[in-house]
């Protein structure tokens, strides 16, 4: 189902919808969300969402699309993806959630797109979690890395 909606072959993906495909971390679609937000392809991005997938989910090095979009720089993808349910707090395996990738690289704008996304209640993080990072949490949940930015 991935190949024919990169491919753009609609009909083909609908047709496999009806017969049970669906797009699972099992299928790796969490690499492929973060190609689209790399390449700030929305209308791939809303194709995924489209047919269900889960826009959380993470490649191998624990990158959701949101980590992909903010390292690209793709304010309008970041945008997109918050507004489709992105969660802003998910680290990826080095411990880094996209606001601290973002203050990371000076990514201005997107800094102020996720703050304002956050509306600086950093307790979610634990909730949209279901657990804490082995690197430790503090300010009321947010990684040590972004921790700064809010003073």
């Amino acid at each position: 189902m991935i190949e024919a909606l990169i491919t753009r072959h609609m009909e083909l993906a609908k047709l496999l919808w009806e017969r049970g495909a669906r797009l699972t971390a099992a299928g790796n679609i969490g690499s492929f969300l973060c190609a689209a937000a790399r390449d700030g392809n929305l209308e791939l991005l809303q194709d995924f969402l489209d047919f269900e997938a889960d826009i959380n989910e993470i490649d191998s090095n624990g990158l959701t699309a949101l980590h992909s979009a903010v390292a690209e720089g793709h304010l309008h993808t970041a945008k997109f993806l918050i507004s489709h349910g992105a969660n802003i707090w998910k680290m990826d395996n080095g411990g880094l959630t996209p606001l601290d990738l973002a203050c990371r690289l000076d990514k201005h704008e997107i800094i102020a797109v996720l703050r304002a996304a956050n509306k600086l209640d950093p307790g979610s993080f634990e909730q949209s979690q279901g657990q804490t990072s082995s690197k430790g949490l503090n300010r009321g949940g947010m990684s040590p890395h972004t921790a700064q930015v809010w003073d």
